[in-house]
């Protein structure tokens, strides 16, 4: 299924035929794949981007950051060290401790603060050293009715009942919001049994990997000591 296909099928079922209806159902499309992508690790879009630290502690994710997965800083030997997410409990440990780290040291372990659109490294890491981002990126917009991608075309039907269904909440239509909603739902579970590489949570709620989803042992067999 290309994309000039899915727009007449979104419309197909919402049926709807007003001025903008097109323009709006490549929107509802768009925003779907960026919500499928969300629900599974697609190693497609895994990207690794790197950065080089700079008098500021304060850096901007990718524009096309989806979500993060690992930031890693490099020490003075080059060696890449996998940088923790800040927490409440880091700095109710920190401050028990005898002899506190002097945090405006140069001196492991940083600590990354997740600030919106952008990442603070505490402590300062000097100038000059390599920042490494791994993270999932958005799938690429969709405009031309002859483009596609891995969602349209091995998800194509599930895309579809996504785009419908936020067609049937920006229309209002109280009938067919539960039907296009359930479609879809039943859709996003036939992609991850299908891809079989991703298990949902206690919740049923399906996330992306990350360093906690790791046994301590094993990272430090990865990372080494951080």
């Amino acid at each position: 299924m290309n994309f000039g296909q899915a727009v007449q099928e979104v419309l197909r079922w919402v049926d709807w035929n007003g001025s903008n209806a097109e323009t709006l159902a490549k929107s509802w499309l768009n925003r779907t794949r960026e919500d499928i992508a969300t629900k599974f690790n697609f190693e497609f879009l895994f990207t690794i981007a790197t950065a080089t630290t700079t008098s500021s502690n304060t850096y901007n994710f990718p524009d096309d950051l989806l979500d993060h997965l690992m930031i890693f800083i490099d020490d003075e030997d080059g060696n890449p060290i996998l940088i923790y997410e800040m927490t409440p409990g880091y700095w109710a440990n920190l401050v028990k401790v005898p002899s506190p780290l002097d945090l405006s040291a140069d001196t492991p372990p940083y600590r990354v603060l997740l600030q919106g659109n952008y990442f603070r490294i505490i402590p300062d890491p000097p100038s000059g050293r390599t920042l490494t981002l791994w993270y999932y990126r958005c799938p690429e917009t969709l405009t031309n009715d002859t483009d596609t991608d891995y969602f349209l075309t091995t998800y194509g039907e599930t895309v579809v009942w996504g785009a419908a269904w936020r067609g049937a909440v920006y229309l209002d239509d109280e009938q067919k919001i539960p039907k296009f909603r359930a479609a879809y739902e039943d859709g996003i579970k036939t992609m991850i049994a299908r891809e079989n590489r991703k298990k949902a949570d206690r919740k049923g709620v399906v996330r992306f990997k990350t360093w906690r989803d790791f046994p301590p042992a094993t990272m430090r067999r990865i990372f080494g000591v951080f």
